[in-house]
């Protein structure tokens, strides 16, 4: 819950930034240690994730300011100021596809063999990043109890999964009120997905694309169970307070990821077998 961890005087140390900096690393690492198994070349991955970094930074604050452009309308040079905080994870990982479809159609590099190697690295990364948010205070969730003042300053009786950001640091999060570690949650989640591709994932895809397509069915339903526990106030809602802006972005990618794992490969050896 320190969302700067040194201050160098010229220049902080943020706690956010140090995350997602190491959860960089160890996408990269998973990344070269598989790529070769695949059939790809280490340097080639090591310049797509350059590339990934870059459009997932461009996407995820697009997305944002899109979203919550009235905050940037008497000041549109803050747009620039994202280490205020302000990312949205899918739109990063928009802009990632869209961007690496490209790249593939132009380098020729095997395009779904290669998104199964970032599926798998993915999810370590971003649980890292999620540390940074618990750091920071960003993120963060719902009170944990319905009788919120019952516990300020209580901590035995709060709930084991709740958590209380002090009121003498500046986190993002209100303080001295315990909250879902909804950051914590995120993160755990996509360890736990991680280690599902990385261990299982690889034995069972029976084609290039399947670990993709198993991230992009998995990750959406954890994300919008965690929703239901999220309180940031900055999230924008399809139906107020019913369902948010990712969980309504999870569902179309969830039945996409759905059709392409179960029903598309057989759509296709039905019209090669009767042809």
């Amino acid at each position: 819950m320190r969302p700067i961890l040194f201050d160098l005087g010229f220049i902080p140390l943020r706690s956010y930034g140090l995350a997602t900096a190491i959860g960089f690393l160890l996408i990269m690492l998973v990344c070269r240690n598989i790529a070769p198994k695949k059939g790809i070349e280490k340097n080639k991955m090591v310049d797509i994730l350059f590339i990934l970094v870059l459009s997932a930074l461009i996407g995820a604050r697009l997305l944002y300011v899109i979203i919550n452009y009235q905050n940037f309308i008497n000041d549109p040079l803050a747009v620039f100021k994202i280490w205020n905080g302000g990312i949205v994870f899918y739109g990063g990982l928009i802009a990632v596809i869209i961007t690496l479809v490209i790249y593939f159609k132009k380098t020729g590099l095997p395009m779904l063999r290669t998104f199964d190697i970032l599926a798998i690295a993915l999810p370590l990364g971003h649980a890292a990043g999620r540390v940074g948010c618990f750091m920071a205070g960003c993120c963060y969730g719902k009170p944990a109890t319905d009788s919120v003042s019952n516990i300020i300053h209580e901590a035995h009786n709060a709930p084991w999964y709740a958590v209380n950001f002090p009121g003498n640091v500046n986190s993002f999060a209100p303080t001295e009120v315990y909250l879902h570690a909804t950051q914590l949650y995120a993160a755990f989640y996509n360890f736990l997905i991680f280690c599902f591709l990385f261990f299982i994932g690889q034995r069972i895809a029976k084609k290039d694309g399947d670990i993709f397509w198993w991230y992009l069915a998995i990750y959406p339903i954890f994300r919008s169970i965690n929703e239901v526990f999220r309180g940031d106030t900055e999230r924008r809602f399809f139906i107020e307070d019913v369902l948010s802006l990712s969980q309504g972005i999870s569902i179309p990618i969830v039945l996409t990821s759905l059709y392409m794992i179960f029903f598309h490969q057989k759509i296709q050896k039905t019209r090669t077998s009767r042809a």
